[in-house]
């Protein structure tokens, strides 16, 4: 079984502080609408880990801490097709994969049994991430009945013209944004591109990851990610061949439409890099623990969880893809487009004193907390919603 980790993100005891703006508002009904989200609340048998099913899960815990009402509307995995509840927060289960007849299944269950998931949470907000055919649906069904709908984006290309999704799932992706009462966005690039591409106005709220320790540096590289042609891991080969006295460790799942990819790397025959394939998320905070650098080849991204899960720890970043020039402004590692670029200081990064660290990882405190995120985000949608009945605890937060 993998273990979906969110219980080790959360192991600590919320700090007693003065009220957050999240807490001194009235507390509100919010549902996440996420297809592969229970994979990130639950232990399942299924080695998959989306970036933004991790944020959703991670920022659902914070908005529940502060007092709010939170609820899942998720996918079945593993049979388990009965609704629940996962350490207090509600989980609706929509349908299975293979429910439903080919050329039907679309409409029912998969339309049918999402609908009837987001009545069953009856709430206040809805909240859906990355582009696709449910955007639409949320959209549709707040507009039936009158509640808020709020579309985050996950990657750069979810505000292209033309988003990068099946061409079946582009017009309802397409209908749902425009038609969302809150678009929030990443990055500046972000906001840049939905605003020139779709003349709306987007809110900027980064990834956030939970507080972690300042770790001990074991001395190795860390490459995760999904093997995906964009991420191009097979630079990071290219790169432990340039430095064959350290040792690289990469770690990813297959994804669908890039098996060879996988393949390859399983095949490598360097003797510095190990391949460990699919990781649950605590065994990838583990080798988070004992890097020495974060290592990232990616031609474009949304806002890397990766980042955060290094930066949390202090550990700098050596990447292709800087958002919104975060790494070059706060100095938090290096930015190179080929491999040529590396020289000495990539061993230096390698080997960054304990003072380095330590400004790393207090840039990520102020930036990127999850109670920053949910601050933010309540901000924006308390003017819009009518008050809950529940009170909200005095004084509990995220950071």
């Amino acid at each position: 079984m993998y273990t979906s980790g969110l219980r080790l993100l959360f192991s600590f005891r919320p700090a007693i502080r003065s009220k957050s703006r999240s807490q001194s508002v009235s507390p509100k009904r919010i549902c996440f609408v996420s297809n592969n989200v229970y994979v990130a609340l639950a232990e399942t048998s299924v080695p998959l880990m989306g970036g933004a099913e991790l944020q959703q899960s991670i920022i659902g815990r914070c908005l529940q801490q502060n007092g709010h009402d939170v609820s899942f509307a998720t996918t079945v995995f593993d049979g388990r097709r009965d609704d629940e509840v996962i350490d207090g927060m509600k989980v609706f289960k929509t349908f299975d994969l293979d429910d439903g007849l080919p050329g039907l299944r679309s409409l029912h269950p998969r339309l049918t049994g999402l609908w009837q998931a987001m009545r069953k949470a009856d709430a206040d907000i809805y909240y859906q991430r990355c582009a696709g055919r449910s955007t639409g649906i949320c959209a549709m069904f707040c507009r039936r009945y009158g509640k808020k709908f709020v579309y985050s984006g996950a990657h750069d290309s979810d505000f292209y013209p033309v988003p990068e999704i099946d061409i079946r799932e582009r017009y309802l992706y397409q209908w749902g944004l425009r038609h969302a009462d809150f678009v929030l966005v990443q990055t500046e690039k972000q906001k840049a591109l939905l605003k020139h591409n779709y003349g709306l106005s987007g809110n900027v709220l980064p990834n956030v990851y939970p507080s972690r320790k300042l770790t001990r540096a074991e001395g190795y590289v860390l490459w995760v990610g999904n093997m995906r042609l964009f991420k191009r891991p097979l630079l990071c080969l290219d790169i432990a061949r340039c430095f064959p006295d350290q040792r690289f460790v990469i770690v990813g799942g297959i994804s669908n439409g890039c098996p060879e990819l996988y393949r390859q790397l399983q095949s490598h025959s360097l003797p510095n890099v190990e391949f460990l394939g699919f990781q649950p998320l605590e065994t990838t905070e583990r080798l988070f623990d004992g890097a020495s650098l974060l290592l990232n080849t990616s031609t474009v991204e949304g806002f890397p969880n990766t980042y955060l899960q290094a930066w949390s720890r202090g550990i700098p970043t050596v990447g292709t893809y800087d958002p919104d020039k975060i790494i070059e402004r706060y100095d938090l590692g290096r930015v190179f487009s080929k491999t040529s670029d590396l020289g000495d200081w990539f061993r230096g990064l390698v080997n960054s004193c304990d003072d380095d660290r330590k400004r790393i990882q207090q840039c990520f405190e102020k930036h990127f907390s999850p109670q920053r995120y949910v601050d933010g985000m309540i901000s924006l949608l308390d003017p819009l919603v009518e008050p809950s009945v529940a009170a909200c605890p005095q004084g509990v937060t995220c950071d």
